[in-house]
């Protein structure tokens, strides 16, 4: 059997690969759909990216760097309590409605439940933080970290709608709550920051945003008359949460992993330090924009066919290294006006930690294209012990190197937590499918295929 699944992978590899045949990719009707999904989606998350930069620039602007260092711990301790609490099972029941082991209706019933005993947890929890003498707590207005914890339940709240969406490949409702909660965002720090510019009216501007793109999830769902087909099964919850709990150890690692530096000096620096840190990790995390699209895209593909995307898999990876080294050797060019510009000359010092980033940000691309294709074949576990191993070493070369080198230190830790993230997640990937480390290897026919594809989309919209 395992013969016959690699025989498979290869045919499918040659048919839709990029080795020299563009023309089959865009010919193919499955691939049609996934290069439709793939620009849609790309295209909303760089508007969406273009609104969260308006985040960055406002709050920047607007609070300094202290400000944000202190709004930088308000968000990292309510997505701390989401993640920490929630267990996974956001993507359990992504899984099991994505790949249709569950109805949609018992899903749901589950994903009630889950939320009802996760917000309960998430609001004892914060509240008794909120009253602790964590280091943390001394640092930011008590307002502020109430809020925080606000925050908390409505982004728990969106986020299991969303990852529902993103399973199910309702790709264009999912793009539109992402950009709305962006946008709802920007436009009431714009206008409510202006007036009262401090750290609590920006977390109250995050709660609404999160909250309303979650409704309106919820008012698509409805729509279609869902609500009357809603129940709860222990076997669906019992089972969303067994998947939940493979793939929440990893997905808590993410957070953890990228946001180490922020956690580290939160404890052990001053908010202008975090602020700093928060700004360059800030904007090296932009250029995931592809690779984060490309996860989006595939869990859905994945969840339905499994080992005869192989190749697509390891395709995407390529074509995500390629178009992100061209962005980050840019970005590494006008790092400091566009700092300067953006988060205004205060965030200067940001630049140099920004630069150490960028090596482990690319290579951050191949662990987030995997992702989709470990959490899609029931393998999330993978995920965590990939991203597990990323932390411990982020951890101990930030312990190590923080009080040496400073922000320095903190970037360098980052950036070598990524690039043995990637290793590790490619060494599982050739493990699982027998297919060779070299399918990672940027190759000619990649650029030739990216320039076939532009021309033909370029052409389509002329005609």
């Amino acid at each position: 059997m395992q013969h016959e699944n690699t025989a498979r992978v290869n045919k499918e590899d040659g048919d839709i690969g990029l080795t020299g045949c563009a023309n089959t990719v865009v010919n193919s009707s499955a691939s049609k759909g996934f290069l439709k999904d793939t620009t849609i989606t790309l295209a909303s998350r760089v508007l969406a990216i273009v609104v969260s930069i308006g985040i960055a620039s406002a709050t920047a602007w607007l609070l300094g760097p202290a400000g944000k260092g202190e709004l930088a711990i308000c968000l990292i301790f309510a997505q701390l309590l989401v993640l920490g609490l929630g267990f996974g099972v956001d993507m359990g029941c992504a899984y099991y409605a994505g790949s249709k082991r569950e109805q949609l209706g018992t899903v749901l019933g589950t994903q009630i439940v889950a939320y009802a005993v996760t917000a309960t947890t998430v609001a004892v929890l914060g509240i008794a933080c909120l009253n602790s003498s964590l280091p943390f707590v001394q640092k930011v207005p008590y307002t502020a970290l109430a809020c925080a914890i606000a925050f908390a339940l409505t982004q728990l709240f969106f986020v299991f709608m969303t990852v529902l969406f993103m399973g199910l490949g309702r790709i264009t409702h999912y793009n539109i709550a992402r950009i709305g909660n962006q946008a709802i965002t920007l436009i009431f720090l714009l206008g409510a920051c202006w007036v009262i510019p401090n750290v609590t009216v920006a977390v109250i501007a995050y709660v609404l945003g999160s909250l309303l793109a979650g409704i309106f999830l919820l008012l698509v769902l409805m729509h279609g008359g869902l609500q009357s087909r809603i129940a709860i099964s222990w076997r669906s919850i019992t089972a969303c949460y067994r998947y939940g709990i493979k793939y929440y150890f990893g997905k808590l690692a993410t957070l953890v992993d990228i946001q180490m530096g922020v956690i580290v000096i939160a404890m052990v620096g001053t908010t202008e330090q975090a602020g700093l840190f928060s700004a360059a990790l800030g904007l090296a995390s932009r250029l995931w924009i592809l690779p984060e699209t490309l996860n989006i895209v595939l869990l859905s593909r994945v969840l339905t066919e499994q080992t005869a995307l192989v190749g697509l898999i390891t395709r995407s990876c390529r074509v995500a290294l390629i178009l992100t080294a061209a962005a980050a050797c840019l970005l590494a060019i006008l790092s400091k006006p566009i700092v300067a510009i953006i988060l205004s000359p205060a965030f200067l010092p940001a630049v140099l930690p920004l630069l150490i980033m960028l090596p482990g940000v690319l290579m951050g691309c191949i662990t987030r294209v995997l992702i989709s294709y470990f959490n899609g074949v029931g393998r999330p576990e993978y995920n965590s012990i990939t991203l597990l191993i990323g932390l411990a070493i982020n951890v101990t070369m930030m312990i190590v190197l923080l009080p040496r080198w400073g922000l320095l230190g903190a970037a360098t830790a980052a950036s070598v937590a990524y690039i043995t993230e990637a290793i590790l997640a490619m060494l599982l990937f050739t493990k699982l499918t027998g297919q060779s480390w070299r399918g990672f290897l940027p190759r000619y026919d990649d650029i030739h295929a990216i320039m076939i594809l532009i021309r033909q989309k370029g052409s389509a919209r002329s005609g």
